[in-house]
């Protein structure tokens, strides 16, 4: 049997541990989110800075966008509608 004092740092180091799991795969799919999101910027960016967009309204679109879309080629091409200034 295990001690209470022993048990009660088991415990705290389980909810440590799975905090820290947690945190990690959250800040992955935070980097991946944010790749993501500079590739399409990256593809968007030509027509978008001849409109005179600024690059954190370019993300801003991309981000508000992206979601509304159930492909990335979707989102490019309404992002591009947007940035023309047809949307």
């Amino acid at each position: 049997m295990v001690e209470p004092k022993k048990r009660l740092y088991l415990g705290t180091a389980s909810v440590m541990f799975g905090l820290l799991v947690a945190g990690a795969f959250m800040l992955h799919a935070a980097a991946k989110a944010a790749q993501r999101e500079n590739r399409i910027v990256d593809r968007i960016r030509p027509v978008c800075a001849h409109s005179g967009f600024t690059n954190e309204e370019m993300h801003r679109l991309v981000r508000f966008t992206y979601g509304a879309w159930p492909t990335k080629e979707e989102a490019v091409q309404a992002v591009v509608v947007l940035c023309r200034g047809n949307g």
